[in-house]
């Protein structure tokens, strides 16, 4: 039966992951005052902007605006659902879980039948790869150069001719039609239902907790589009996983190999070198960078040589480099990719491959000088310049000093000439960002009616006054504002928890668990101050007294009534706050 968490065992679990513990293991943070701080583990930034506070248990990202507490945290860094971060955090700590219950929320109970689905479906092609209509299909498998055992390693299948094979497999088993097209299963035509794959090998897609999500097919033959895999489902993310990264993890190996598509990797993992990973039918993306961060700092890029392979290499260690990993780059040398290449030549011969693997920055820069004429003083401008793009990229000192002085030594040119150039175009770059986005404020700001600039500062004084209660929740008693006079809805539903009499809050932490995930940044934002006030009540009166001012004003732009406009001066301008 499913599990429903009352707010006690969820109280317990916040209190006994320490969040700086539990963000220390994914983001390198530093003590700064009263709270610590690091680089976003949400996205890409040089300057710490994710900050993490010790006393609230909860974080804030000035940069992208995420936040919340541990339950949050997990929950993105992992993609987690909240039953399975909870259960995670609950481990972690040595909590036993409680008795579960029959109250699920419908999408969890939807994403388990998916997960069955899923295995059902990944045995009826095992079993139809055995069969005799999976004969041809085993036969090209084998073909392939894939042993039995690496067939069986991946739970490689088979989905036959027929429109309705799996359809009714599956309905044998209970499920039904429109549950079958949720998990990807099968799709709906003109006629009707019919299966998604069909006459296809077919390459079972496992996440790290050993979960079915989705899968692959490929034809045998030369029919179009060779591969076909499933759509995007509430299991299944095609930026937030990586064929076989489930056997990759826990390889004891310092790099990750990232190859192109399901037969290299799996050819790859035949040949002993069973810590590669590809993209799941879509372009290598930063989602797919953190995940491999999490398991490696080192990342080989063993790309088709064709130019098609060539640009995704480009696009996928620029990204990898973005992230912080360090990026080589293997030159596959007789055959066009690693699977060609083992066949031909073998093991020992890759792995002569991998050993002499290029940083990612050298190989880049060797590429630029191909396709210039360095004799020429306009060829040695023009690698110059695309020599100084490249370390542009590089975020490491020293690692840049030593490219700058093997570029100046290549070209005969002062190494000061080449960091002064690097160093311009770099500052150019970062101020041509920063004054991007001031004017973008500015704009914003000059293009403001009076109305919006006094709502904007109303959502700041009732930013102050959450504050406050949200340090001394206790107070939340005695204010008497109105809920609908709250500009921004998170800050009104905020209010509204902490003036809950029914279910009283104790704490700013679990005030802000109650609010949704993708709220609990703004709330969380708003713990992040430096403010102390000597005297918190004396302050509620005095921010409750500026917010009726503001509302007083705003009230008299939009009444037309002297009559009404009388009316809401004494409604807001009496016992806003409880003596």
């Amino acid at each position: 039966m499913p599990v429903i968490f009352d707010e006690s065992f969820l109280q317990e679990v916040r209190d006994r992951n320490d969040l700086v513990e539990v963000a220390g293991a994914y983001v390198d943070l530093k003590r700064s005052g009263n709270r610590y701080v690091g680089l976003c583990p949400f996205h890409h930034e040089k300057t710490p902007s994710f900050h993490v506070t010790k006393e609230n248990q909860l974080y804030y990202c000035f940069g992208c605006h995420e936040g919340g507490n541990v339950i949050t945290f997990i929950e993105k860094m992992e993609h987690l659902d909240f039953v399975e971060t909870v259960k995670f955090l609950a481990e972690r700590a040595n909590i036993p879980l409680p008795e579960e219950n029959e109250a699920v929320p419908q999408e969890i109970a939807l994403k388990r039948k998916i997960y069955d689905m899923n295995k059902e479906a990944a045995r009826f092609f095992y079993a139809n790869l055995n069969s005799k209509d999976g004969q041809a299909a085993l036969s090209y498998l084998r073909d392939r150069g894939l042993a039995d055992k690496t067939i069986i390693t991946y739970g490689l299948g088979y989905a036959k001719k027929g429109n309705d094979t799996l359809i009714r497999y599956l309905k044998a088993k209970g499920y039904r039609e429109e549950e079958m097209q949720s998990a990807g299963l099968i799709a709906k035509g003109k006629y009707g239902y019919y299966d998604f794959f069909r006459d296809r090998v077919i390459f079972p897609v496992i996440d790290l907790r050993g979960n079915i999500i989705a899968f692959g097919g490929r034809v045998m033959g030369d029919a179009m589009p060779k591969y076909l895999n499933t759509g995007e489902t509430l299991v299944f993310k095609k930026h937030l996983n990586l064929f076989s990264l489930n056997i990759a993890k826990s390889k004891n190996k310092n790099y990750l190999i990232l190859a192109e598509g399901y037969m290299d990797v799996i050819s790859l993992y035949q040949y002993g070198f069973t810590n590669a990973v590809a993209s799941l039918g879509t372009a290598f993306c930063e989602d797919h960078a953190k995940l491999l961060k999490k398991y490696t700092d080192t990342v080989l890029l063993c790309y088709d040589s064709d130019n098609a392979g060539q640009e995704a290499l480009k696009k996928a260690g620029d990204i990898l480099l973005r992230e912080g990993l360090k990026v080589k780059v293997p030159i596959l040398s007789g055959g066009k990719d690693p699977d060609e290449i083992l066949k031909k030549y073998g093991e020992e011969y890759f792995q002569n491959i991998l050993s002499g693997a290029k940083p990612y920055i050298e190989h880049m820069l060797e590429k630029e000088k191909q396709e210039v004429n360095t004799y020429s003083i306009e060829g040695k401008v023009a690698y110059a310049k695309r020599a100084v793009a490249q370390l542009m990229k590089v975020n490491d000192p020293l690692e840049k000093e030593l490219y700058i002085k093997k570029l100046a030594s290549e070209l005969n040119l002062g190494e000061d000439v080449i960091r002064s150039d690097l160093k311009k175009k770099t500052s150019a770059k970062v101020t041509g960002i920063r004054k991007k986005e001031e004017q973008k404020q500015y704009q914003k700001l000059k293009n403001m009616t009076e109305e919006e600039r006094m709502k904007r500062n109303l959502e700041n004084a009732q930013g102050e006054i959450l504050y406050i209660l949200l340090n001394r929740p206790d107070l939340a008693k005695r204010t008497r504002i109105e809920e609908s006079v709250f500009v921004n809805p998170v800050y009104q539903k905020l209010y509204r928890i902490l003036k809950d009499v029914q279910n009283p809050v104790t704490d700013a932490n679990s005030a802000i668990s109650m609010l949704e995930p993708q709220e609990q940044g703004t709330a969380a934002r708003l713990m992040l101050k430096e403010v102390k006030y000597d005297d918190d009540l004396l302050a509620l009166r005095q921010l409750t007294a500026n917010m009726e001012g503001i509302l007083d004003k705003m009230k008299m732009l939009e009444s037309k009534d002297l009559a009404d406009l009388d009316e809401l001066l004494k409604k807001y301008r009496n016992n806003i706050v409880d003596e």
